[in-house]
């Protein structure tokens, strides 16, 4: 029961980012509210119809166009943003604090929790123990396994920094904080590159 509370929660929130990134590519033209409509209604029709077998043959590209499009975009959103000092002359200075007020009066027990939550919540999804059962050989999986982690911590730690240069660039702008970072790909890498980002073939 629990986990099938977790993964509504996931997929709940797949279908929100889905909406942002209608809204984001369309200017505004769709709203997140019709784009995350639009995403669930796309996502259930490809997975009814074409079962694990659609879900296998998206997964390695997607997981190609997010590396890439993460690691290319680096130098762009930082140049645009005005250099690697911009954010300190921008931001307030309880960005740059280690915690903040929110989190309480036992800052680390909130940070433990944040920690915890996001790696139960790896360890538990049941779709990647599938892929990593089906590998030919042990060391096939566990060469799976260090890639899987290795690639999570490398792109989390792409999308904060590109969320903290394009915070920065967009601080004035009356941009919602949930969507800084496609605004980032929208406004702030030239068109080829965030092509990545928003691949025709999986959101229009």
């Amino acid at each position: 029961m629990a986990l099938i509370v977790a993964f509504t929660t996931i997929v709940s929130y797949q279908f929100r980012a889905g909406g942002y990134i209608l809204n984001v590519i369309t200017d505004g033209a769709v709203s997140v509210e019709m784009g995350q409509i639009l995403a669930a209604a796309f996502v259930i029709l490809l997975t009814a119809l074409g079962g694990m077998i659609a879900v296998t043959h998206t997964d390695l590209p997607n997981g190609i166009i997010i590396v890439l499009a993460c690691c290319v975009s680096v130098p762009f959103v930082v140049i645009t943003a005005g250099g690697w000092g911009a954010p300190e002359h921008v931001l307030p200075a309880s960005h740059f604090e280690v915690f903040t007020s929110d989190f309480g009066q036992y800052p680390l027990l909130k940070a433990m929790s944040y920690f915890f939550a996001t790696a139960f919540l790896l360890l538990g999804v049941q779709s990647m123990y599938q892929k990593f059962y089906s590998a030919k050989t042990p060391a096939e999986a566990k060469k799976a396994v260090a890639l899987w982690i290795i690639g999570t911590i490398l792109v989390e730690t792409v999308v904060v920094v590109i969320a903290i240069y394009a915070s920065s660039y967009f601080w004035n702008q009356q941009v919602d904080p949930a969507s800084v970072v496609l605004m980032a790909a929208r406004r702030m890498v030239p068109a080829p590159v965030d092509c990545y980002f928003f691949p025709p073939p999986l959101w229009l």
